[in-house]
């Protein structure tokens, strides 16, 4: 399962997602994390 957290920016790199998902995690949803997406 790869989760990825979609910001304003919304760059296609899928390891800029996984370290704005770390920082939604850690500090609890930050301004720059809107939606998150879980795909299968």
């Amino acid at each position: 399962m790869v989760i990825r957290v979609f910001s304003f920016s919304d760059s296609r790199d899928g390891f800029d997602y996984y370290w704005l998902f770390f920082d939604a995690k850690h500090h609890s949803q930050q301004d720059d994390c809107r939606q998150v997406a879980a795909y299968v």
